[in-house]
């Protein structure tokens, strides 16, 4: 099906998805579109409040946009922070690097003087947290930089394959 303006065609739909402009590449056509929730699972020793535990997501073709609450309720040990993500992170190769970072503000969340970043590695179907340090060396946030009712607001966006 093809919708056209003038002599120029705006719009195609066809088995590959939807495409603009005249172009029939199969790589260039929006193939997908996903609205959803995603239950949070934390790492290991650390409860979540099941208030805020749920994250939302808008996938767009290969482009996954996430925002959730991390609300802690209890925590302990020295495990890195991480959570679980709806899908997993792309990986790219040679050059062509997929890591995503993401913002986070945060309440009572003991940092680096520079604040904390998420991070999503290739491949990877979990983000981290590191504290940030300015004119230094970020580090891992750690079960033991928090405590309950401790929150981090989040919103990460990340490619998918």
């Amino acid at each position: 099906m093809k919708f056209s303006v003038g002599a120029s065609e705006r719009m195609r739909l066809d088995a590959d998805g939807l495409s603009f402009n005249g172009d029939t590449a199969a790589a260039n056509s929006l193939d997908d579109y996903e609205e959803g929730t995603h239950t949070l699972v934390a790492n290991s020793n650390i409860s979540l409040n099941a208030s805020y535990n749920v994250a939302e997501y808008t996938k767009v073709g290969n482009v996954v946009t996430m925002t959730f609450l991390f609300f802690i309720s209890s925590v302990s040990g020295s495990n890195q922070v991480t959570c679980t993500l709806p899908f997993q992170n792309r990986s790219g190769s040679g050059s062509s690097r997929c890591d995503a970072i993401g913002s986070v503000m945060h309440n009572g969340v003991n940092t680096g003087n520079a604040g904390l970043v998420s991070y999503i590695g290739q491949g990877s179907s979990t983000v981290s947290f590191y504290k940030m340090v300015d004119n230094g060396t970020w580090s891992a946030l750690a079960n033991t930089d928090l405590n309950a009712n401790d929150e981090m607001y989040v919103t990460v966006v990340y490619r998918t394959a």
